[in-house]
């Protein structure tokens, strides 16, 4: 009888437990364990649930205990047709978990204005905040590239080929940008995948110039603040003039009073798009 009320005991502790542990990691939520119907099945997505945020979805894309949440904005009524994709990468003001935050300053990218002129796919990743984009000493000058992306840059590579492989993605017009770490990343990605991307915008970043010959055929175009007190201007004059000096021809745009931030007036400056989506990888 005592035996019996035990093993009784002990089944009853193990429900209680499973199912506290699957309440505890859904947050209360439903599992994202994705159905057939669900797109983001297609990077095997789990953990938290997030709800959709001014027309962007958002996952998580998990490798063993690593995990990069992001968002992705898919055109309404998507038809047949294949559609550029743009790889926005935010900055130190936006790393975290939440899912979110990076969205502050790229939801105008699924905006109607923008997308009625330049229809694509949006892409939003976001680094962890004890992660970076890009392994460095605090950025300081000069910069030297290593070949071993840091863990949520290699994420990232994985995603973007995720992504091509699942939606209509124009593989000639992918584009990638961004600001402060977003704009190191940037050159990072270019550097690592100089035949993937059709064009770039860094913004008030840097790399190592001794990478310029590997990118000299990419068209991008650049922006920094002279004022810039946390990435020096340096970086991005010396980036510019070595794809110069390897024959490669980047557009360049400094703002003369500005300081770190040229984000504010960068992404809303409608040539750089328009120059941006006419760009295609030959």
């Amino acid at each position: 009888m005592k035996s019996n009320t035990v093993c009784r005991f002990c089944v009853l502790s193990l429900f209680l437990l499973i199912n506290f542990t699957f309440f505890s990691c859904t947050n209360g939520k439903k599992s994202a364990e994705v159905t057939k119907s669900e797109s983001i099945e297609i990077v095997n997505a789990k953990g938290c649930v997030y709800s959709d945020y001014e027309g962007f979805k958002g996952y998580d894309f998990v490798e063993g205990t690593n995990r990069l949440p992001f968002r992705i904005f898919v055109p309404e009524n998507i038809s047949d047709k294949t559609y550029p994709l743009l790889l926005y990468i935010h900055g130190m003001g936006s790393i975290g978990s939440d899912n979110k935050k990076p969205l502050e300053l790229s939801a105008r990218f699924g905006k109607s204005e923008f997308q009625k002129k330049h229809s694509c796919i949006v892409l939003v990743p976001q680094c962890s905040k004890c992660k970076r984009w890009v392994k460095s000493d605090n950025w300081s000058y000069p910069l030297t590239f290593c070949e071993t992306p840091t863990v949520p840059m290699d994420l990232l590579m994985k995603l973007i080929e995720k992504i091509i492989a699942e939606y209509p993605v124009d593989t000639s017009r992918i584009y990638v940008g961004g600001p402060s770490m977003g704009g190191f990343a940037t050159w990072d990605l270019l550097c690592r995948l100089p035949d993937k991307f059709a064009a770039a915008f860094p913004l008030c970043g840097g790399a190592d110039l001794n990478m310029a010959s590997k990118i000299r055929n990419v068209p991008i175009w650049c922006f920094h603040g002279a004022k810039d007190p946390t990435v020096s201007v340096k970086f991005s004059r010396d980036m510019v003039k070595a794809l110069k000096d390897v024959g490669g021809n980047p557009k360049y745009t400094e703002y003369p009073e500005a300081g770190h931030n040229v984000w504010d007036i960068t992404l809303n400056y409608d040539p750089l798009f328009d120059w941006l989506f006419y760009q295609t990888r030959k």
